[in-house]
């Protein structure tokens, strides 16, 4: 009801029912936009949606919470298509996207593009990344060296 006292037809909002991981990610398919939650930020669902190829607009805040889905768009190299400053940019951009004709198809190839061509979604990597993390700190143990940052490498 409320949805549609603010004109939003029902027809258009699903409730989705739990499925195992390989059905829930396909269902992204059906997807054309994944608007993001704020000030509480997708986490692993937008890590879903971009690996099935669903542009996300968000937009980050000044808590970790708020900023995760603006930190995957930069991992995958589409933070500058889709990462807002303001509620009234991330309004307009996704009224803007489902109103141009191709906006949001093009959008989606960018995205599927990307997340084939990126880091964030290459296990390989990942895990070596964090193996090379957990030696560094080991060797900091070990040695009884002042702690200190340690960085992820590509």
């Amino acid at each position: 009801r409320e949805a549609e006292s603010r004109g939003v037809a029902s027809d258009r909002i699903h409730i989705a029912k739990v499925l195992g991981k390989k059905e829930h990610v396909a269902r992204f398919q059906a997807s054309h936009l994944f608007l993001d939650t704020f000030p509480y930020a997708a986490h692993t669902t937008c890590s879903e949606a971009l690996y099935a190829g669903l542009p996300v607009i968000t937009r980050p805040g000044q808590t970790f919470a708020s900023r995760v889905a603006a930190s995957l768009l930069t991992a995958l190299g589409a933070v500058n298509h889709t990462c807002v400053r303001s509620e009234e940019d991330f309004s307009a951009l996704a009224i803007a996207l489902s109103k141009r004709d191709g906006a949001l198809e093009a959008l989606r190839g960018k995205v599927e593009t990307l997340g084939r061509d990126s880091l964030l979604f290459k296990q390989e990597h990942w895990v070596a990344s964090w193996d090379r993390l957990l030696c560094q700190l080991w060797e900091l143990r070990a040695f009884n060296l002042t702690p200190r940052p340690v960085v992820a490498t590509r």
